[in-house]
């Protein structure tokens, strides 16, 4: 995406998730879904973008992916925050709270750092 090729990214995304869903690898699905939600993101598709962040940090949670989960949480309460929704502010606000507090438990400091600009 980072080179200007997002229709590629996309591409490879979509294979991710159907190969992930064939193995039963939930993991590798959930991370393909929260890259898919960048990609969203990215686009300005915002609605495709929260049902892939939440399935991620949904999926995330159930596996015990702690890290990941955090990652998730974060990349939606980051695109709740810039959407500016009445109605969203306090539970993205929570949401990363709730990732800053996970990073810092793990020791995850590049996490951590990154988190901090949305609690600011």
């Amino acid at each position: 995406m980072r080179a200007g090729r997002s229709d590629d990214a996309a591409s490879l995304t979509e294979r991710a998730i159907a190969i992930a869903t064939t193995a039963g690898a939930d993991h590798y699905r959930a991370l393909a879904r929260r890259v898919q939600g960048q990609l969203f993101a990215a686009k300005g598709d915002e609605v495709a973008a929260l049902r892939a962040f939440e399935d991620a940090v949904a999926a995330f949670a159930r596996i015990g992916s702690r890290l990941e989960h955090a990652r998730a949480l974060h990349q939606l309460a980051a695109l709740r925050l810039a959407r500016g929704a009445p109605g969203e502010r306090d539970a993205a606000l929570a949401d990363a709270a709730s990732a800053y507090e996970a990073f810092i438990a793990m020791g995850a400091s590049p996490d951590r750092r990154m988190s901090e600009s949305l609690l600011r």
